[in-house]
């Protein structure tokens, strides 16, 4: 099954690559790569609906804002979110997030991130829609 990403090898931190069709597809994947590369996303049950806005000067910083905020919402609130529904008008995004609480046992979270990287965050245009290379601390 492809979520529209994928991980690439890196020295420390983790990193990876994510496509889609339009920017809002993109976001989406991004969202998805960010909690794969924290715990198995099948795990996860959309019961509880989080929703999510984020502005910022462009689209990169858009990405970035948009990953931090995840990473917020997991850390203050010990929600993991499986599925995304992302609209971006602008440099504002808008979105509906859906998980659940974390449950260690279930979840069995492998690794903590920390942050997104600004460098080498980079939102591209393709033939095939966008891609977006993301960093993150761990």
């Amino acid at each position: 099954m492809n979520m529209g990403f994928k991980f690439i090898p890196h020295t420390s931190d983790i990193k990876f690559e994510a496509t889609g069709k339009d920017l809002n597809e993109l976001f989406e994947s991004s969202a998805k790569a960010l909690f794969s590369a924290m715990l198995d996303l099948k795990n996860v049950k959309p019961l509880t609906e989080k929703k999510i806005e984020v502005k910022a000067k462009d689209i990169d910083y858009l990405l970035h804002d948009w990953l931090e905020e995840l990473i917020f919402i997991f850390d203050t609130e010990s929600l993991v979110l499986s599925k995304f529904e992302v609209k971006i008008k602008g440099n504002t995004l808008i979105a509906k997030a859906f998980g659940e609480p974390l449950d260690r046992q279930r979840h069995q979270p492998s690794v903590g991130v920390k942050a997104v990287a600004y460098s080498p965050l980079e939102v591209k245009k393709t033939k095939a829609g966008y891609k977006a290379t993301v960093v993150v601390d761990v």
